[in-house]
């Protein structure tokens, strides 16, 4: 965690101070490329204490849901619709693959959001350009409620899978040295998972891809007489 906390802000501080003292005289292109880089240092430390906040109350036990009933379609688009340009910029084709018939969820609907923007995230992290992305949602044979993301990326050695969902692990599948990330998500997927009284799967290979999928009980199908909130 330490180590985590202080990349970002030794960047924010160090591009910052240069700034600061006008080290390249009159070159305003070069300031610009340093703001930016003290702007991105910026996101990743706000994204990290945010993660961290939310892992707090998960393992914590303090997680109160605060359960609406909502249209998962259009959270899951919504969501997906965000990741666009990144997908754009890095030539990676997205494959949408959600169930017309798509219920009303009732749930967290933050928590399922926070699930899904993890899970795109790391897709698009891990996957070379000229890959796919595939981000489905339906209702399997037994009623449950199914959200996956499956790339075609990197993929986990079988040695590495059981780590994957350690926060600051050594092995996570949601940060490498060429791509940063908080090292918290997959954790708090579980974590936001369980806490629906879910589940969380990860299928992967070298080479091949990765699929994380997240199963929510039946239960949580549209009750009649409960207005959905888009």
């Amino acid at each position: 965690m330490n180590h985590e906390l202080r990349t970002p802000m030794n960047a924010i501080l160090g591009f910052s101070e240069l700034i600061a003292a006008r080290a390249f005289g009159d070159r305003i292109g070069k300031y610009a490329e340093y703001a930016e880089l003290i702007h991105e240092s910026g996101d990743h430390l706000m994204a990290l204490i945010n993660d961290m906040l939310d892992l707090s109350k998960i393992e914590g036990g303090r997680l109160t849901l605060d359960e609406s009933l909502f249209s998962l379609r259009a959270l899951v688009r919504e969501t997906v619709a965000e990741y666009e340009p990144a997908a754009t910029k890095q030539k990676i084709t997205r494959r949408p693959a959600l169930d017309s018939a798509l219920p009303e969820l009732e749930a967290d609907r933050r928590a399922i959001r926070n699930i899904l923007s993890n899970l795109l995230s790391n897709a698009l992290k891990f996957t070379p350009s000229g890959g796919y992305v595939t981000v489905a949602a339906g209702i399997e044979p037994d009623g449950r409620i199914v959200i996956a993301v499956e790339d075609t990326g990197i993929g986990i050695p079988p040695e590495d899978l059981l780590q994957v969902f350690e926060h600051f692990g050594r092995k996570r599948h949601d940060v490498t040295m060429m791509a940063q990330g908080t090292g918290l998500g997959l954790a708090i997927v579980r974590g936001y998972a369980e806490a629906h009284d879910g589940e969380v799967t990860l299928d992967s290979a070298p080479g091949v891809g990765t699929r994380v999928a997240v199963r929510l009980p039946a239960a949580r199908l549209h009750r009649p007489g409960i207005r959905a909130a888009e």
